[in-house]
Protein backbone atom coordinates (compact mmCIF):
# COMPACT_ATOMS: atom_id res chain seq x y z
CA UNK A 1 0.00 0.00 0.00
CA UNK A 2 3.14 2.37 0.85
CA UNK A 3 3.97 1.87 -3.06
CA UNK A 4 0.37 2.09 -4.13
CA UNK A 5 -0.87 5.29 -2.18
CA UNK A 6 2.66 6.60 -0.90
CA UNK A 7 0.71 9.91 0.07
CA UNK A 8 -2.04 8.34 2.34
CA UNK A 9 -2.47 10.26 5.07
CA UNK A 10 -0.02 8.79 8.12
CA UNK A 11 -2.64 7.84 10.90
CA UNK A 12 -4.99 6.27 7.89
CA UNK A 13 -2.35 3.42 5.90
CA UNK A 14 -2.87 1.10 8.66
CA UNK A 15 -6.47 0.61 8.49
CA UNK A 16 -6.67 1.32 4.60
CA UNK A 17 -4.08 -1.73 4.19
CA UNK A 18 -6.02 -3.58 6.73
CA UNK A 19 -8.80 -2.88 4.36
CA UNK A 20 -7.01 -3.61 1.23
CA UNK A 21 -5.88 -7.32 3.54
CA UNK A 22 -9.13 -8.43 3.94
CA UNK A 23 -10.54 -7.51 0.27
CA UNK A 24 -8.13 -9.78 -1.04
CA UNK A 25 -8.99 -12.49 1.13
CA UNK A 26 -12.64 -11.66 0.28
CA UNK A 27 -11.48 -12.31 -3.53
CA UNK A 28 -9.78 -15.63 -2.88
CA UNK A 29 -13.22 -17.18 -1.27
CA UNK A 30 -15.35 -15.73 -4.63
CA UNK A 31 -12.51 -17.21 -6.85
CA UNK A 32 -12.69 -20.63 -4.61
CA UNK A 33 -16.54 -21.47 -4.94
CA UNK A 34 -17.42 -23.73 -7.48
CA UNK A 35 -21.11 -22.13 -8.15
CA UNK A 36 -21.64 -18.57 -9.41
CA UNK A 37 -24.54 -18.62 -6.78
CA UNK A 38 -22.36 -19.63 -4.06
CA UNK A 39 -20.67 -16.49 -4.81
CA UNK A 40 -23.45 -14.57 -5.10
CA UNK A 41 -24.53 -15.86 -1.67
CA UNK A 42 -21.27 -14.42 -0.13
CA UNK A 43 -20.68 -11.66 -1.88
CA UNK A 44 -24.87 -10.44 -0.02
CA UNK A 45 -23.48 -11.28 3.45
CA UNK A 46 -20.36 -9.03 2.78
CA UNK A 47 -22.75 -6.43 1.44
CA UNK A 48 -25.28 -6.45 4.04
CA UNK A 49 -23.04 -6.25 6.86
CA UNK A 50 -21.61 -2.88 5.15
CA UNK A 51 -24.63 -1.62 4.28
CA UNK A 52 -25.89 -2.25 7.79
CA UNK A 53 -22.82 -0.79 9.48
CA UNK A 54 -22.45 2.42 7.20
CA UNK A 55 -26.16 2.80 7.92
CA UNK A 56 -26.53 2.53 11.67
CA UNK A 57 -22.90 3.19 12.43
CA UNK A 58 -21.36 0.57 13.34
CA UNK A 59 -23.03 0.14 16.76
CA UNK A 60 -23.67 -3.43 16.73
CA UNK A 61 -21.66 -4.90 18.80
CA UNK A 62 -23.86 -8.44 18.93
CA UNK A 63 -22.47 -10.13 15.63
CA UNK A 64 -19.49 -12.08 15.11
CA UNK A 65 -16.59 -13.34 12.43
CA UNK A 66 -16.60 -11.77 9.31
CA UNK A 67 -19.44 -9.29 10.33
CA UNK A 68 -17.55 -8.27 13.33
CA UNK A 69 -14.44 -7.95 11.37
CA UNK A 70 -16.12 -5.61 8.69
CA UNK A 71 -17.74 -3.18 11.66
CA UNK A 72 -14.34 -2.97 13.33
CA UNK A 73 -13.28 -1.65 10.19
CA UNK A 74 -15.80 0.71 10.01
CA UNK A 75 -15.60 2.06 13.61
CA UNK A 76 -11.97 2.65 13.13
CA UNK A 77 -12.29 4.56 9.73
CA UNK A 78 -15.24 6.72 11.16
CA UNK A 79 -12.85 7.65 14.00
CA UNK A 80 -10.77 9.08 12.27
CA UNK A 81 -12.92 10.65 9.25
CA UNK A 82 -16.50 9.55 9.63
CA UNK A 83 -17.47 11.22 6.80
CA UNK A 84 -14.88 9.79 4.13
CA UNK A 85 -15.16 6.61 6.13
CA UNK A 86 -19.04 6.35 4.92
CA UNK A 87 -18.34 7.04 1.26
CA UNK A 88 -15.50 4.62 1.60
CA UNK A 89 -17.70 1.61 2.26
CA UNK A 90 -20.79 2.98 0.10
CA UNK A 91 -18.55 2.93 -2.71
CA UNK A 92 -17.07 -0.52 -1.70
CA UNK A 93 -20.95 -1.77 -0.97
CA UNK A 94 -21.24 -1.12 -4.70
CA UNK A 95 -18.42 -2.92 -6.01
CA UNK A 96 -19.13 -5.60 -4.11
CA UNK A 97 -22.86 -5.36 -5.49
CA UNK A 98 -21.74 -4.82 -9.21
CA UNK A 99 -18.39 -6.82 -9.42
CA UNK A 100 -16.69 -8.84 -6.69
CA UNK A 101 -16.37 -12.33 -9.57
CA UNK A 102 -20.47 -11.86 -10.08
CA UNK A 103 -20.23 -12.37 -13.79
CA UNK A 104 -16.79 -14.66 -13.20
CA UNK A 105 -18.92 -17.44 -14.94
CA UNK A 106 -19.93 -15.63 -17.91
CA UNK A 107 -17.83 -16.49 -20.95
CA UNK A 108 -16.96 -12.91 -22.82
CA UNK A 109 -16.10 -12.92 -26.61
CA UNK A 110 -13.77 -9.98 -26.97
CA UNK A 111 -12.00 -8.17 -24.72
CA UNK A 112 -13.98 -5.05 -25.94
CA UNK A 113 -16.66 -6.96 -23.76
CA UNK A 114 -14.58 -7.62 -20.94
CA UNK A 115 -13.13 -4.42 -20.12
CA UNK A 116 -16.06 -2.86 -18.44
CA UNK A 117 -17.08 -5.86 -16.02
CA UNK A 118 -13.29 -6.64 -15.18
CA UNK A 119 -12.68 -3.03 -14.42
CA UNK A 120 -16.03 -2.86 -12.01
CA UNK A 121 -14.62 -6.76 -10.61
CA UNK A 122 -11.21 -5.35 -9.99
CA UNK A 123 -12.49 -2.76 -7.41
CA UNK A 124 -12.84 0.55 -9.02
CA UNK A 125 -15.22 1.61 -6.53
CA UNK A 126 -13.51 0.03 -3.87
CA UNK A 127 -10.37 1.57 -4.82
CA UNK A 128 -12.16 4.81 -5.27
CA UNK A 129 -13.41 4.51 -1.57
CA UNK A 130 -9.95 3.59 -0.03
CA UNK A 131 -7.78 6.70 -1.85
CA UNK A 132 -10.30 9.54 -1.16
CA UNK A 133 -10.64 8.49 2.84
CA UNK A 134 -6.85 7.53 2.58
CA UNK A 135 -6.10 11.04 0.73
CA UNK A 136 -8.40 12.64 2.77
CA UNK A 137 -10.21 14.13 -0.31
CA UNK A 138 -13.87 14.57 -1.30
CA UNK A 139 -14.84 14.31 -4.93
CA UNK A 140 -18.17 16.04 -5.36
CA UNK A 141 -21.31 13.84 -6.21
CA UNK A 142 -21.80 16.39 -9.79
CA UNK A 143 -18.35 14.97 -10.98
CA UNK A 144 -18.98 11.00 -10.53
CA UNK A 145 -19.09 10.33 -14.27
CA UNK A 146 -16.19 12.49 -15.46
CA UNK A 147 -14.59 11.39 -12.70
CA UNK A 148 -15.26 7.65 -13.88
CA UNK A 149 -14.30 8.50 -17.25
CA UNK A 150 -11.09 10.44 -16.70
CA UNK A 151 -9.63 7.13 -14.86
CA UNK A 152 -11.45 4.25 -16.65
CA UNK A 153 -7.78 3.95 -18.84
CA UNK A 154 -5.73 3.89 -15.49
CA UNK A 155 -8.65 0.95 -14.12
CA UNK A 156 -8.24 -0.95 -17.19
CA UNK A 157 -4.46 -0.78 -16.82
CA UNK A 158 -5.15 -2.47 -13.55
CA UNK A 159 -7.35 -4.74 -14.53
CA UNK A 160 -5.06 -6.03 -17.03
CA UNK A 161 -1.80 -5.93 -15.38
CA UNK A 162 -3.44 -8.44 -12.73
CA UNK A 163 -4.77 -10.49 -14.98
CA UNK A 164 -1.20 -10.86 -16.62
CA UNK A 165 0.36 -11.74 -13.28
CA UNK A 166 -2.72 -13.89 -11.89
CA UNK A 167 -2.82 -16.01 -15.28
CA UNK A 168 -1.51 -19.06 -13.85
CA UNK A 169 -3.04 -18.73 -10.89
CA UNK A 170 -6.36 -18.42 -12.10
CA UNK A 171 -5.82 -20.90 -15.10
CA UNK A 172 -5.18 -23.54 -12.07
CA UNK A 173 -7.70 -22.57 -10.13
CA UNK A 174 -10.20 -23.43 -13.02
CA UNK A 175 -8.90 -26.55 -14.01
CA UNK A 176 -9.48 -27.68 -10.47
CA UNK A 177 -12.65 -26.70 -10.06
CA UNK A 178 -13.53 -28.32 -13.47
CA UNK A 179 -14.72 -25.06 -14.84
CA UNK A 180 -15.39 -23.95 -18.53
CA UNK A 181 -14.21 -20.29 -18.46
CA UNK A 182 -11.01 -18.44 -17.08
CA UNK A 183 -12.32 -14.85 -16.15
CA UNK A 184 -8.82 -13.68 -16.98
CA UNK A 185 -7.84 -10.76 -20.42
CA UNK A 186 -5.22 -13.99 -21.23
CA UNK A 187 -7.87 -16.55 -21.83
CA UNK A 188 -10.30 -14.27 -23.78
CA UNK A 189 -7.61 -12.78 -25.97
CA UNK A 190 -6.80 -16.74 -26.76
CA UNK A 191 -10.44 -17.26 -27.24
CA UNK A 192 -11.43 -14.02 -29.78
CA UNK A 193 -8.17 -14.31 -31.75
CA UNK A 194 -7.55 -17.77 -31.42
CA UNK A 195 -3.82 -17.53 -30.16
CA UNK A 196 -1.45 -18.79 -27.47
CA UNK A 197 -0.80 -18.28 -23.83
CA UNK A 198 2.41 -16.24 -24.93
CA UNK A 199 1.22 -14.52 -27.81
CA UNK A 200 -2.23 -13.30 -25.30
CA UNK A 201 0.40 -12.17 -23.16
CA UNK A 202 2.08 -9.94 -25.38
CA UNK A 203 -1.19 -8.80 -26.81
CA UNK A 204 -2.07 -7.92 -23.14
CA UNK A 205 1.40 -6.31 -22.45
CA UNK A 206 0.97 -3.34 -25.67
CA UNK A 207 -2.81 -2.96 -24.33
CA UNK A 208 -1.41 -2.03 -21.32
CA UNK A 209 1.40 0.03 -22.49
CA UNK A 210 -1.41 1.85 -25.03
CA UNK A 211 -3.53 2.59 -21.48
CA UNK A 212 -1.03 4.00 -19.57
CA UNK A 213 -0.21 6.13 -22.18
CA UNK A 214 -3.53 7.39 -22.60
CA UNK A 215 -3.92 7.79 -18.70
CA UNK A 216 -0.53 9.70 -18.71
CA UNK A 217 -2.30 11.84 -21.40
CA UNK A 218 -5.58 12.71 -19.66
CA UNK A 219 -3.37 13.46 -16.31
CA UNK A 220 -1.41 16.28 -18.14
CA UNK A 221 -4.43 17.55 -20.28
CA UNK A 222 -6.24 17.92 -16.91
CA UNK A 223 -3.75 19.44 -14.17
CA UNK A 224 -4.35 22.85 -14.62
CA UNK A 225 -8.03 22.16 -15.69
CA UNK A 226 -9.47 24.76 -12.99
CA UNK A 227 -13.32 23.50 -14.64
CA UNK A 228 -12.29 19.98 -11.97
CA UNK A 229 -12.73 20.50 -8.45
CA UNK A 230 -8.72 20.53 -6.78
CA UNK A 231 -9.59 17.05 -5.18
CA UNK A 232 -10.78 15.53 -8.67
CA UNK A 233 -7.55 16.65 -9.84
CA UNK A 234 -5.46 15.65 -7.06
CA UNK A 235 -7.19 11.80 -7.32
CA UNK A 236 -6.16 11.69 -11.00
CA UNK A 237 -2.14 12.40 -10.51
CA UNK A 238 -2.37 9.76 -7.32
CA UNK A 239 -3.84 7.05 -9.73
CA UNK A 240 -0.23 6.97 -11.33
CA UNK A 241 1.36 5.80 -8.10
CA UNK A 242 -1.24 3.38 -7.93
CA UNK A 243 -0.58 1.83 -11.59
CA UNK A 244 2.93 2.17 -11.08
CA UNK A 245 2.87 0.78 -7.44
CA UNK A 246 0.74 -2.38 -8.80
CA UNK A 247 3.12 -3.42 -10.88
CA UNK A 248 5.60 -3.69 -8.89
CA UNK A 249 3.68 -5.47 -6.23
CA UNK A 250 2.79 -8.08 -8.67
CA UNK A 251 6.14 -8.63 -10.10
CA UNK A 252 7.40 -10.10 -6.29
CA UNK A 253 4.28 -11.21 -4.92
CA UNK A 254 3.74 -14.53 -3.53
CA UNK A 255 0.08 -14.17 -4.29
CA UNK A 256 1.14 -14.62 -8.03
CA UNK A 257 4.26 -17.16 -7.39
CA UNK A 258 3.40 -20.97 -7.98
CA UNK A 259 6.03 -22.20 -6.11
CA UNK A 260 7.21 -21.98 -2.58
CA UNK A 261 4.97 -21.17 0.64
CA UNK A 262 4.25 -17.51 1.26
CA UNK A 263 6.11 -17.46 4.52
CA UNK A 264 9.55 -18.95 2.94
CA UNK A 265 9.05 -16.13 0.03
CA UNK A 266 8.75 -13.45 2.43
CA UNK A 267 12.06 -13.71 4.38
CA UNK A 268 14.50 -12.19 2.21
CA UNK A 269 11.62 -8.99 2.46
CA UNK A 270 11.83 -9.44 6.20
CA UNK A 271 15.49 -9.89 6.26
CA UNK A 272 16.82 -7.09 3.33
CA UNK A 273 13.73 -4.96 2.41
CA UNK A 274 13.96 -6.61 -1.06
CA UNK A 275 12.47 -9.95 -2.09
CA UNK A 276 14.77 -12.13 -4.35
CA UNK A 277 14.21 -12.74 -8.18
CA UNK A 278 13.55 -16.32 -8.24
CA UNK A 279 13.30 -18.58 -11.49
CA UNK A 280 9.15 -18.43 -12.65
CA UNK A 281 6.17 -18.05 -14.90
CA UNK A 282 7.28 -13.89 -14.96
CA UNK A 283 10.68 -13.22 -15.62
CA UNK A 284 10.05 -12.71 -18.79
CA UNK A 285 8.48 -10.02 -16.93
CA UNK A 286 11.16 -7.89 -16.14
CA UNK A 287 12.68 -7.26 -19.25
CA UNK A 288 9.28 -7.27 -21.19
CA UNK A 289 6.87 -5.63 -19.14
CA UNK A 290 8.37 -2.00 -19.60
CA UNK A 291 5.71 0.62 -19.04
CA UNK A 292 6.89 4.07 -18.36
CA UNK A 293 5.22 6.32 -15.49
CA UNK A 294 5.53 10.06 -14.28
CA UNK A 295 3.83 10.18 -10.87
CA UNK A 296 7.21 11.87 -8.98
CA UNK A 297 9.85 11.62 -11.66
CA UNK A 298 9.97 8.40 -13.83
CA UNK A 299 9.69 4.75 -12.94
CA UNK A 300 10.80 2.02 -15.31
CA UNK A 301 10.53 -1.77 -14.75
Amino acid sequence: MATCIPECLPDRLEIVSYANEFAFLHDDIIDNVNQAQQSDQKNDELLAAFLKGSKDGATDFSCYGVQLIQLQMLREMTAIDHERAITAVRAWSRFIESGSGRQHHVAFETLESYLPYRIRDVGEMFWYGMMTFGLAITIPEAEDEICKRLVGPAFAVLCLTNDLFSWEKEHQSAIQRGLDTVPNAIWVLMREHSIGVEEAKGMCRRVIKQKVSEYLDIVEQNRGNMNLSPDLRRYLDAMQYTLSGNAVWSLDSPRYKSSGNHADLQKPILNGGVAEKSEGPHDQEYALFDITLHAAGTTKF
